[in-house]
Formats: C-alpha cells, structure tokens, sequence
C-alpha cells in the first residue's frame, strides 16, 4: 500500500501535468477523446486546465502537514469521491456516444486512483 504522502504527490503530478497540457494544447484533449474543437470547447479545456491546479496546489502542500488520520481521512475521501465520480462520467459518456475510446485510459487512471485514496481512506495511517 503506497503512503499518503506518495499518494499525494503522485496524485498532484498527475494534476500538475494535466493542467499543464490541457492548458496549453487543448487540440490534444479534442484528439484523444474525439471531440469537436469548437472555440467554446477550448475555453472550456482550458478552465479545466485551471481547476486541475486546486487539487494538485491542495495534495503537494498537505502531503507532509496532513498528519492526523482524520485530516487524511478526509482528503482521501474527497479524492475516491472525486475519482469515482470522473470514472463513471468517463463511462457514461463512451456509452451514450459522447466522446470517442481514447477516454478509456482516463477512466482507467481514474479508477485505480479511486481504488487506491479509497484503500487509504479505509486505512490513512502510513
């Protein structure tokens, strides 16, 4: 079982890149889910881009300072919560058609990172 604090920082890399990228090459986001690149969409990507920053700003400044179990106990279920909340947006849209099969290492990523903060929220001791 990986440590909280290896789980956050993975998690606030993860973050950090996404931002990164969405924010400057929205084209790929358009590309990898089969996506209509209308400028409404980029704006869009682009504030994802940004909010993608929060949990990544949040994750790498508390990953030392979280020390109390219930503190990381609520920062993992904020986090399984939020992941398997996107997972099964992912699947939903694939299913109806919305967005193309590149979605599925997204929702792959996003499953096993529910799994993971959801063993941690079970367990939040290191």
């Amino acid at each position: 079982m990986l440590s909280f604090q290896h789980l956050s920082r993975i998690t606030a890399i993860l973050c950090f890149v996404l931002a990164v990228a969405i924010f400057t090459t929205p084209g790929l986001f358009f590309w990898l889910f089969h996506l209509d690149p209308a400028t409404s969409g980029a704006v869009m990507a682009r504030r994802v881009a940004v909010l993608f920053l929060a949990p990544g700003l949040l994750l790498w400044g508390l990953k030392d300072i979280a020390k109390s179990n219930a503190a990381r106990r609520a920062i993992a279920k904020a986090m399984a919560v939020t992941m398997l909340a996107l997972s099964l947006l992912g699947m939903s849209e694939l299913a109806l058609g919305r967005v193309g099969p590149g979605i599925g290492l997204t929702v792959a990523t996003e499953a096993l990172l529910f799994w993971l903060w959801y063993k941690m929220f079970q367990s939040p001791e290191d």
